[in-house]
Parts: structure tokens; sequence; C-alpha cells
């Protein structure tokens, strides 16, 4: 039976032992020493066989009842492997292991004949007591750059030697210790990698799943061509835009005879740009399955497609035929509009991938952890900044316009309640700087298999301008159709007042000399009778006069104006609403002529003015004040000045109210659309308008023009 060495309390040996109470001594290269230690992982870790091995083969070589496989850490001995001693580590302070990491230079066997009598060992604790350590002979676990690990150490209770062929084979054996460290380490690296790969295999096909699910919900088309010009994959939306009831119906088939044939010639060359390797952007027009004809614009890029690694065309294509009618209503803007894509077509060249191509919004739903990650376009976009890009699900909803979340809520709750594949909504979402974005929110739904969602991955597009654009061209027709109905009302009215007016005349002209004798009264009050009324047609004639003015259509007709003309103008046509709320007071300078268009600038002081009486509170007119001034700046500038003894505008308001659709008014009382029509009017004449303003101090608008 082999004899084995028992010490249930190491400590024990140890307590009160004046060997303990001095300090342990360290290599010059200890904190190496012990980072490659800890880099093994081996510290208290289960026993294994090809250690346990070594020592046995220890033991029986030398001849000794003890053998172990000693690692010395920061404060301990701790055994790998250990035969005829049943204690797991021991101090460090005071062992004989640790005397023997001290060799840094060049690591050689310890062999200590006689404990008892080497003056090193004699009074410490495992010498002095159990397990009575006489004999010990230690080889070093050397490491590259003479790092010593610890010792394949053989211990007897008895003085002895070992012949230098046992001491050999002692060395031997510790080099096989240390290769079975960097067996072991090896096998836990190839264990750690062979995780980080399937790891990565996951996310891969995450990805994948993710890529797929955001390529459904993706507003716009996206589709992939063969070189050949062979439709391969498109989206639902894609489907959509090109009039086909099915994938099926397209799969396979060339996209050539949908392109409108002006545009064929300039599509095809640039589809063979793609497929060389080169990114691009075009706008053509397509003509639908059936019949009908839109414009797009598409982003591409070349993609490698299919087991034969075959370049194709990868495109994210959109629908912008509102968008250029829009245009030819705003010359303008479709130049601004113009630049702006040039920016993002030379932006978008980089994009390699159908996420990194969408200008949209992104997020999924994960509806069993209710938590939603959303595209690092959120903040661009949407201005706001979430860490992590991950939210709750009430944090989307309190971004919903307070008068739109019960509609949104309910849009969503019916969908999952059918189980729809698909959602859509549009709603108006507020920004990072308060302000709310009008939004087209679609989604893709997934359900497991008892009907219960569990994600929902979908996309918002910023549809604000389009709506504001859609706006602005329904009221640039409307206010056509008012200027030709005030424009025929005027000239039906004109000729017919002609006509009165000259009538009267000459009856006033007939009477005169009969009035002039006295002869009679009655003739008298006929007389001024017909000088009231002559009075009265032409006030009307100055009306017609004015409803002409505001008829003109010559927008763009900017010439040499005398601004008190149009200044007058509106004041006549204010005059009623004005003398019912305020007193008016006019201070009118000589003015040179500005850069200007009249029937332009009527309707901007028309509006000022009528916006300055709504603005005054409801109290006696002589409480209320309303005063235009008009005065030159410089030589360069002339300034028309608009003031009230109104309400004011609080400040937080007065940085939008030039806003499209921005009011304060109930809703049905106004359009928001005053001051912002103003606001472009004077900039496209050159000019500029400004406010100054305080809560129950009035407003003051100042319109400044360009001396002609």
């Amino acid at each position: 039976m082999e004899a084995r060495c028992e010490l249930e309390r190491p400590e024990e040996a140890y307590r009160g032992h004046p060997a303990v109470s001095r300090s342990c001594p360290v290599p010059p290269n200890e904190d190496a020493r012990l980072a490659a230690l800890r880099s093994y992982a081996v510290l208290d870790t289960e026993p294994e066989p090809a250690f346990d091995d070594l020592t046995r083969l220890a033991a029986l070589f030398t001849s000794t009842p003890i053998a172990l496989i000693s690692l010395v850490d920061e404060h301990r001995l701790w055994f790998k492997a250990r035969q005829g001693l049943d204690v797991h580590e021991v101090p460090r302070v005071g062992s004989l292991c640790s005397y023997a990491v001290l060799q840094s230079a060049d690591p050689q066997p310890l062999i200590v004949p006689d404990a008892l009598a080497d003056p090193r060992f004699a009074h410490t604790p495992l010498v002095q007591a159990a397990p009575y350590v006489r004999f010990y002979a230690g080889a070093p676990l050397v490491l590259p750059g003479n790092l010593v690990l610890g010792m394949l150490c053989v211990i007897d209770q008895k003085p002895r030697e070992l012949q230098p062929a046992q001491v050999q084979a002692l060395v031997m054996l510790a080099r096989q210790v240390v290769d079975q460290l960097e067996h072991r380490l090896a096998a836990r690296r190839h264990a750690l990698l062979n995780q980080e790969l399937e790891r990565a295999h996951a996310a891969m096909a995450e990805s994948r799943e993710q890529l797929a699910a955001f390529i459904q919900a993706e507003p716009e088309c996206v589709k992939i061509v063969g070189a050949d010009g062979t439709l391969l994959q498109i989206n639902p939306a894609g489907l959509e835009m090109i009039e086909a009831e099915s994938s099926e119906q397209v799969l396979g088939a060339s996209v050539f005879p949908i392109i409108a044939p002006e545009y064929r010639e300039a599509f095809e060359q640039f589809h063979q740009l793609i497929c060389a390797g080169e990114r691009g952007f075009l706008t053509f027009e397509i003509v639908g399955l059936k019949g009908t004809r839109r414009c797009m614009e598409t982003h591409a890029s070349p993609l490698r497609y299919g087991p034969s690694g075959e370049i194709a065309h990868l495109a994210v294509t959109r629908d912008v035929t509102v968008m250029k009618r829009a245009r030819q209503a705003e010359l303008r803007e479709i130049e601004e509009r113009r630049s702006a894509e040039h920016a993002l077509r030379r932006s978008n060249e980089r994009y390699q991938a159908v996420l990194r191509a969408t200008q949209d919004v992104v997020w999924d739903w994960d509806w069993q952890r209710e938590t939603i990650i959303w595209s690092e376009r959120l903040e661009p976009m949407l201005g706001h900044s979430l860490p992590g890009l991950l939210a709750k699900p009430a944090w989307k909803e309190e971004q919903i316009h307070p008068g739109d979340r019960e509609r949104v809520g309910a849009s969503l709750r019916e969908a999952l309640a059918r189980r729809a594949a698909l959602w859509a909504e549009e709603y108006r979402f507020r920004r990072g700087d308060g302000t709310y974005a009008q939004v087209l929110d679609r989604a893709a739904v997934s359900y497991d298999s008892t009907g219960r969602p569990t994600r929902l991955v979908g996309a918002i597009s910023d549809v604000t301008r389009q709506r504001e654009l859609q706006a602005q061209l329904s009221l640039a027709e409307r206010m056509a159709t008012v200027g030709t109905l005030a424009a025929g009302v005027a000239h039906e009215i004109n000729n017919p007042l002609s006509y009165v007016l000259s009538n009267l005349r000459f009856s006033l002209d007939t009477l005169a000399p009969l009035t002039t004798t006295g002869e009679s009264e009655d003739l008298s009050e006929v007389h001024g009778a017909l000088q009231d009324a002559v009075e009265g047609a032409q006030r009307m004639q100055v009306i017609v006069s004015e409803l002409k003015t505001f008829s003109r259509g010559d927008e763009e007709n900017i010439c040499p104006v005398d601004v008190h003309k149009p200044l007058e103008s509106a004041l006549r046509m204010a005059a009623n609403d004005i003398h019912r709320r305020a007193r008016l007071r006019r201070d009118h300078a000589n003015l040179p002529l500005a850069r200007a268009n009249e029937s332009r600038l009527a309707q901007v002081f028309l509006n000022l003015l009528v916006n300055a009486v709504q603005a005054l509170p409801d109290r006696a007119p002589e409480q209320n004040e309303i005063r235009v001034v008009t005065r030159k700046l410089g030589d360069a500038q002339v300034m028309i000045e608009f003031s009230d003894t109104g309400v004011g505008i609080p400040p937080h308001l007065r940085a939008r109210i030039f806003e499209p659709f921005f009011t304060t008014k109930p809703v049905g009382e106004g359009t928001g659309l005053g001051l912002s029509v103003c606001h472009r009017l004077i900039t496209q004449m050159k000019g500029s308008i400004e406010v100054d303003s305080e809560p129950g101090q009035g407003a003051t608008f100042r319109v400044i023009l360009p001396v002609a």
C-alpha cells in the first residue's frame, strides 16, 4: 500500500512559527511569472490523469513516498498533482519550492539531502512539523525567458541522496509537465475558438434573417438584376411599383421592357456600369404592367450573387413621381432638391448593402423581451440619441403625437389581432427638438405557432417635406382660382360701374346751374344725393382696382416698385377690420423705388395687417393701436414696419412662426401657411422679414427690400 502523509489543517503547522513572520522572498520577474502562471488557467482545477502519471513516475524513479507538481502562486503553493500527500495547497512562505523559483537567471534543480541540516530550511514549518520534510529534490517548471512556474518535486521523511540519472529523469519529467501545460492551454484556446466560431455563425444567421426582414419591410423597391438584365429578386414594395400581382409573374423575366422607351438606352448603360463593378445613381421612368407611368430614382451597387459568384445589380429604387410634380410648382426648391440629391448620390456611392443604402430609420421590436433596437439613422433623421440604440416600446409610443397615439395603437392592435403579416400607418413623430415629423411607418410581423406576435421589424420614412409640398401645391392652386374669379368679377363690375358713374356726373353737371340760383330746395337735396352716389361709385372703383391688383399672376415679375402703392392698397382692403379694432397710425418717409413684385408685396402687407388685427385683445378700439412706418435704411434698402399692441409672441414660439403649418390658432381657424408664404415671397424678392416681440408687449414685423 502506498504511504501517505495527512495534513488535515496545514495552517496549524504555520501558526506562531518564527519562519512565518519573515517575508517571503520573490524573484525579480515575479509579476511576469505570476501573469504567465495565470494565463494557463490551471489553478484550482480538477485532477487530470496526464499530470497524475508524471508524479507517479517521479516517485517511482526516485523511490520517494511523496511527489508533487507544485505551482507557486502569489501567497500559496497549489498542487496540480500529488502522490503521498492529502492536501491541495500550503502557504508559500517558508516552503522549499518558493526558494526554488528564485533562480530566475539560470533555473537548476534544487536538491536538499537533509533539511534539518540546511540552515535555509531547518526551522521552516514543513520541516519542523508534518509532513516532516527531511529530503527534498525539485526540478523547475521553466518557460521561455526563465519564468519558473513551480517545481516537480519529490519528498522523503528521512535524509537521502539521488543518483545523477535520477536527477536527470526528474528534469525530463519537469519538461513533460511544461509540455502538458502547453498542450492543455492549446486545447483550451481551441475550445474557446470553436465557441467563438459557433457564436459568429449564429450571429451571421441572425443578420441574414434581419436583413431579409428589413428588405421585406422596406417601403422602397429593393431588387437584384442579373448581368443579362434578368430580374432575380424583388421585394413587395417593388412589385407594387411595377404593378405585378406576384413575384412569379416577373422573376426570371427581363427588366428592360418596363423601362420607358426614351430612358431604356441610358438604363442599359447604367446597368452595364454597375455590373462592371461601379456604384451609381440614376433617374428614369417606367411603365408598369398595367400602364401606369412613374418617375423613379435608384441607387445601385455591384453584388456577387449565386454559387457562381456572378456580378449582379443591387438597387434601392423609390417612386418620386409626386415629388417631381411638386418641383414643377416650386422652381427654386427644385434646385435645392437637386443639390441635396447630388450630395446624397455622392454619399450613397459608399454604401455596399441595403441597410446602408436606405434613408429610413429601421427598428426591430422583440415582443417577448419588450425591447426595440433602432438603426443609426434615428439621430440624424429624427434627432434622438439612445444609449446603445435600445429602448422600451413605451418610448416609441411617447414620441407619437397625442392626437395620433390612440389611432396608431388601435391600428397596430387590430393588425395583430387578425395576424396580419404587414402593418403600415402614417402619423406625427416627435423629433429630438420637440417639433413633429410626418412619418410613414411600415413593419413586417412574425408570429409563433400559437399565433402570438414574436417580432416586428419595421422602417420609418420621413414624409414631412412631401406632405408640405402637396399642401403648398394645393394652396397655390386654390389661390390661383380665387385670383381668376376676382379678376372676372372686377371686370364684370367695372363696365356697368363706368356707365353709372358717367351718368351720375352728367346728372350733376345738368343740375349744377339750377342749384346755384337757389330756386328749389328739392333740387339741392337731389344734387347732394347725386354727389353721395358719385362718391360711393368712386369708392367701388377703388375696390375693383384693388381686386385687380391682388389677382395679378405676374409672380416672377420683379421690377422697380413704389412700396407705398401696394401698402395703400393693403390698408384700404383692411380698413374696415382695422377701424373696428384699433387706432391706425402712419409714419411714412419719402422712399426710393424698391426691387419687388407689386401684387405679391400687397399680399404680404395685407397678411401682416390682418395678423396684427387678430393679435389685438378684445377691448375698445381707442385702447388698441396698429402703427405702419416706412423708412430708408442706408442707400441700399427700404423698410416697411408693422407694429401692434397685441398679446405678443412667446420666446419659444418666435423661432417657429415662419415654419409651414405652424399655428397657435384652434383647429379649423388657421392653416399655418400665412407667415410661411410671406417669408417665401419676400425671400424670392431678395429681401428679408424680421420679428421683435415680447409677451404682452405686442409684436413688430419688418419687411426689408433692396433699392432698385
